[in-house]
């Protein structure tokens, strides 16, 4: 976040921060880390953990949590809660990361009561957008980006593998497919049959569409209950279920910044 474009009333605590402090106090265990000195996508967005910092205000304090969100960061910010209270708000500026710990994130915020917000000049992204949508009171400052996409479940990964790195045998093939298991005899006979039309066939030409067949499978079920989890946890924060289909159709690389209107046409903030 780049100063001159902080220097309003809703950012006025991390303003003062940046502006007057050395850095957040850290308690005995480390929880909470120093702001740098130029909070911008640069860092925020480029870090590979998830970081706490704790801004005093007053009798109260806010917390700003930024970088990626991954696997056991619920547990992170559980501490960093306890550490911080009384706790005005949480701030957020991350790309996101490992959705179901925004869930988990998100429902101890709401558990406490807080007030969540993402300050002019930051961006909220993906799994962030779970975790933030935790707060009793929901802020989008002007100037902040709450950006959206479709959820990704590695589909392209798993296929890109099954491709460069394919079963070489059926007993690899059984262990990687453990609810597609095959017949090695069978599999010789099918691999014998493709040599007739094609001398230079191998096992591996036969394995990969099957290979492929049952990861698409997969994929689809989980993608299946992924949405179903996003629902289940929008009906839970009581937001427009309109949210999930909303950004449905978003490719995964092409995120985009939900206006204002859409922002309180979805509930996500109600201020």
């Amino acid at each position: 976040m780049m100063l001159p474009d902080m220097m309003r009333p809703a950012s006025v605590a991390l303003v003062a921060l940046l502006l007057c402090c050395t850095g957040a106090r850290a308690d005995s265990n480390g929880i909470f880390v120093p702001l740098p000195n130029k909070m911008d996508d640069s860092v925020a967005l480029k870090s590979d953990d998830l970081n706490f910092t704790l801004i005093p205000s007053g009798r109260s304090n806010s917390i700003l949590v930024w970088g990626a969100i991954n696997k056991g960061d619920a547990l992170r910010f559980s501490a960093a809660i306890t550490a911080a209270k009384p706790i005005n708000e949480i701030l957020f500026y991350s790309p996101g990361g490992n959705l179901y710990e925004g869930f988990k994130i998100g429902a101890m915020i709401r558990r406490g009561g807080f007030t969540t917000r993402v300050p002019e000049g930051a961006r909220c992204i993906s799994a962030c957008n779970f975790a933030f949508m935790g707060g009793v009171m929901r802020i989008v400052d002007p100037g902040a980006t709450f950006e959206v996409h479709m959820f990704s479940n590695g589909m392209a990964d798993r296929l890109h593998d099954e491709i460069v790195k394919p079963p070489h045998s059926v007993t690899e093939f059984n262990k990687r497919h453990p609810n597609m298991q095959l017949d090695p005899d069978k599999v010789d006979n099918a691999v014998a049959e493709l040599k007739q039309k094609d001398p230079q066939a191998t096992v591996p030409d036969f394995l990969i569409p099957l290979a492929i067949e049952d990861d698409v499978k997969d994929i689809q079920q989980d993608a299946a209950q992924v949405a179903a989890d996003i629902a289940q946890y929008l009906v839970q924060m009581r937001l427009s279920l309109d949210f999930l289909t909303e950004f449905a159709d978003i490719p995964n690389n092409k995120k985009r910044a939900l206006t204002r209107e859409e922002l309180h046409q979805f509930n996500i903030i109600n201020n």
